[in-house]
């Protein structure tokens, strides 16, 4: 598919895929590309420089301003679709394939195809390779869009392929199903792995750049690595790439992010935990806070609670094309009271806007204030209840004084919380109770209780194992107020002091 085949090779008889075309189509079109083996490797022998010099010329036929705003084109099509700073892979196949010609006006050799508004109206570039002008068989645009004749392929593909920028679109369907299937590429087997393969691209890393000029010579092409052609066409589309990297510089095809709202769901909204997810889609591998609101709308004075959505989860990763979204919080025993009380959920943009109220939002959450099982133990004064880092609307449950006064009566809480961990590398993480060290199990507990895991103090291995160990640390602080003190429901002190475990 170099620009030969526009003057007379018959290298471009294969319609571009597309995802709106049929897996028929499809399938008769790689049965095309094999038929045409025969003439791409007699072309490549006769005739191994035509291309690249027919290339040069027509892109002289282009002023550079003019080139530029091609590529500007190009790029705004690729942003659109999520491409924000690699569609110089596209222009690289348009300056080998047409020299960046997408008019007649700009390559009067070949045949007129139908008119274009990019082309005031004149008619787009066509193909004559499959036969004379006027059987309007050949290939249109920059791309060299060919289902059949001219009105076959804008049956095909509609209208706005004879634009610029619905020919790129059209050929990031294309080049999106060609990464996929290239037995060059890797981790790029579905539709969304292989877009991201195309928008991470790397450049400078020569691994992928040998995949995907294999990749376009051999399936964009036709051309094998069995056939005379590949070594000029491999080079051909190489040194395409190259030259287009180095007329606009890398910098010119960072695309600036479209502004669009985060999307997501909230899930959930149960006595347990709160959850859902978030994804911004400008920054769609990035994970995003989320903000929840108990009680009201953003800016009706309810309380709210951020969370940061990087919980990973497998049914994402298909679906949105990245896996680490999800959100978990605990609901506020604050609002355990039996009534319910409206929890909306906001998804944060990854520049801090826009915001935007997540689908299923709000939920109500309904509990009841019951406690736990255990013994209440004393939060000795206001100093200790601040070192603790309690918080009256996360960790306070209205739960009724009788309640609370009929638990059993436990050693009071320690003044101030002391969490250690062995200097020896070991994970595991330790509140010191009294003559025992409790196990705080998770990374989300240690985050409930509000531990600083920046400030654990590490002890001599010898000296933590040297303290018995007691009942593992409650998973998340539960205080209720009676008689005008604070109490922690807890593990009875038997337990805490017998180091049963």
């Amino acid at each position: 598919m170099v620009l030969s085949s526009i003057r007379g090779s018959t290298t471009h008889g294969i319609p571009l895929g597309s995802g709106r075309r049929a897996l028929g189509a499809w399938t008769r079109a790689v049965g095309t590309a094999l038929a045409t083996s025969a003439a791409i490797a007699a072309c490549a022998a006769d005739g191994a420089g035509a291309g690249r010099e027919l290339t040069s010329f027509v892109a002289e036929a282009l002023s550079q301003a003019e080139r530029i705003a091609r590529y500007g084109t190009m790029k705004d099509a690729a942003a659109a679709r999520g491409i924000d700073h690699t569609a110089y892979l596209l222009a690289g196949i348009a300056y080998a394939e047409t020299g960046l010609a997408h008019c007649w006006s700009e390559a009067q050799w070949a045949c007129q195809g139908p008119g274009s508004p990019d082309c005031g109206g004149g008619p787009v570039i066509a193909g004559s390779g499959d036969g004379p002008c006027a059987d309007q068989q050949g290939g249109l645009g920059m791309f060299q869009f060919d289902a059949g004749t001219y009105a076959d392929t804008l049956n095909a593909y509609g209208a706005d392929v004879l634009t610029v920028a619905g020919n790129t679109s059209h050929a990031i369907d294309y080049v999106v199903h060609m990464v996929k299937i290239s037995s060059y590429t890797t981790n790029a087997e579905t539709d969304a792995k292989a877009l991201a393969w195309v928008a991470g691209f790397d450049v400078g890393d020569g691994a992928l750049r040998d995949q995907w000029i294999k990749t376009v010579t051999h399936y964009y092409n036709g051309c094998k690595p069995a056939y005379a052609c590949w070594a000029q066409r491999y080079a051909h589309y190489d040194d395409s790439l190259q030259t287009v990297i180095d007329e606009t510089g890398l910098p010119f095809w960072v695309s600036a992010p479209p502004d669009q709202p985060p999307a997501g769901w909230i899930e959930a909204a149960g006595c347990d935990v709160v959850k859902g997810w978030s994804q911004d889609p400008d920054a769609a591998t990035t994970s995003i806070d989320v903000h929840l609101y108990y009680g009201g709308a953003a800016g009706s004075g309810a309380p709210s609670v951020a969370v940061h959505a990087d919980v990973p989860r497998d049914d994402l990763c298909q679906a949105i094309g990245s896996c680490a979204h999800g959100f978990v919080a605990l609901p506020p025993l604050s609002l355990f009271d039996g009534q319910p009380h409206p929890v909306h959920a906001y998804g944060i943009g990854a520049a801090g806007q826009p915001n935007r109220e997540l689908d299923g939002s709000p939920l109500p959450l309904t509990c009841a204030a019951t406690l736990p099982a255990g013994v209440r133990r004393h939060v000795v004064s206001p100093a200790s209840y601040e070192a603790w880092r309690l918080d009256d609307f996360a960790d306070r449950m209205p739960a009724p004084e009788a309640a609370v006064l009929a638990l059993p009566a436990g050693p009071d809480v320690p003044v101030a919380p002391r969490i250690v961990a062995s200097d020896d590398g070991s994970p595991a993480v330790w509140v010191v109770d009294g003559d025992v060290r409790r196990h705080v199990e998770s990374p989300a507990s240690l985050a409930a209780w509000r531990f600083d895991a920046g400030a654990v103090e590490k002890l001599p291995a010898a000296e933590v194992e040297a303290i018995e160990v007691g009942k593992p640390w409650r998973p998340r602080p539960v205080a209720a107020l009676a008689g005008g003190a604070v109490y922690l429901v807890d593990e009875a002190p038997a337990d805490v002091a017998s180091g049963v475990t």
